[in-house]
């Protein structure tokens, strides 16, 4: 009876764990939904290093955060954009087998905010890449159904980083997997992000 307790009470988790993904996705989609302000790149990208230290150390990974200009500021949804690099690190815990390093950077490119998310890890297979940010594609779906991962995360995070008028891309070796966004410093003068607000 406890063993067949502990099975519902872990799929009830899972099917709570996806509602909530695909309530955030629907968001993610909707760009009145954005709380847009001026906010500290570089305090972000810290916090979010201090936060994950312990589940890094967990699991045998170490964080450095690297940021160009200690005055980086840009206009945006912090929350949101604070979310897109969370999926980032969280899909780093699951999927980067063997990965003693993750890299968190900040740099201003021209009139671009560029942050990346990298780690030394297992690399993403070559013919998975171009579908690795459609809604719920899973890479390896029996891994997936261990981590309990919707499938969403990625896709969450292309719709938030579209909506600030902003490109996310992925690239990765044997060496490194660096997942880049490239987001305007002020998104209301981005051209993609007034066709979001203006739908």
């Amino acid at each position: 009876l406890r063993r067949y307790v502990h099975i519902a009470y872990k799929k009830a988790e899972q099917m709570r764990d996806l509602v909530e993904d695909l309530f955030e996705y629907t968001q993610s989609q909707d760009a009145q939904l954005l709380n847009v302000r001026d906010f500290s790149v570089v305090t972000m990208v810290e916090q979010l290093g201090l936060d994950y230290q312990l589940e890094a150390k967990r699991h045998g990974l170490t964080i450095e955060v690297t940021v160009s200009d200690p005055n980086l500021h840009m206009v945006g949804d912090v929350l949101k954009l604070g979310r897109v690099l969370t999926n980032l690190i969280n899909n780093a815990f699951r999927y980067a087998e063997g990965a003693h390093h993750l890299w968190l950077t900040a740099s201003q490119e021209q009139h671009n905010i560029v942050l990346t998310v990298a780690n030394d890890g297992a690399p993403i297979p070559r013919e998975k890449i171009a579908y690795i940010f459609d809604r719920f594609y899973r890479g390896d779906p029996s891994r997936s159904a261990i981590t309990g991962g919707s499938g969403l995360g990625l896709a969450i995070a292309k719709n938030i980083v579209s909506m600030h008028g902003g490109e996310i891309s992925v690239t990765s070796n044997d060496e490194i997997t660096r997942f880049v966004l490239v987001l305007p410093q002020n998104m209301t003068h981005s051209l993609q992000a007034q066709r979001y607000v203006n739908k």
